[in-house]
């Protein structure tokens, strides 16, 4: 039995030293400031076509598409900055591909198309009018999530290479 008598208290929890917080994996103004120059370079070739299809509200529903879509990116690089990292990155390449916009073409095409059969399907009519507000934003939300996808498997394929250098 131990029978030194010693001024700590057995019970007490353990003393630790102060520790410092560590850095923040990521930077979010950088990060913000990135996606924002993504969807800048990502414009060109979108907003092309966009405007030879529309006129008037359609035009501002491109606009407002547009400014949902980075908004949305905005405030995801805070809530989800791995991904927005790899989304960054993978806009490079997809951006490059403007120079044959095969891609921006069918992700277009495909959206309107899209809307078209929507509003076939919901609002029962015909001719699938594209002229209103409503489907030029829904179609710009869709072009915009066409070109995100890829973007993201870009991403994440070229971050198993440069994804520690990125952040």
């Amino acid at each position: 039995m131990n029978t030194e008598s010693s001024d700590s208290n057995p019970f007490a929890p353990p003393q630790v030293a102060s520790v410092v917080a560590p850095p923040a994996m990521f930077d979010t103004r950088r990060l913000r400031t990135r996606w924002m120059i993504a969807v800048a370079i990502n414009l060109p070739i979108p907003v092309l076509f966009g405007v030879m299809v529309t006129s008037g509200f359609g035009r501002f529903g491109m606009l407002l598409g547009t400014a949902i879509v980075a908004t949305t990116g905005y405030f995801l690089c805070r809530r989800n900055p791995s991904v927005m990292v790899r989304l960054n990155l993978g806009a490079i390449p997809v951006a490059l591909l403007q120079v044959w916009p095969v891609l921006h073409m069918f992700v277009g095409m495909l959206a309107m198309e899209t809307v078209r059969w929507l509003n076939t399907v919901v609002g029962g009519t015909s001719q699938g009018d594209m002229s209103g507000l409503f489907e030029i934003t829904l179609a710009t939300l869709l072009t915009g999530m066409g070109l995100i996808l890829p973007s993201l498997l870009a991403g994440f394929v070229l971050g198993l290479f440069f994804g520690h250098r990125w952040k």
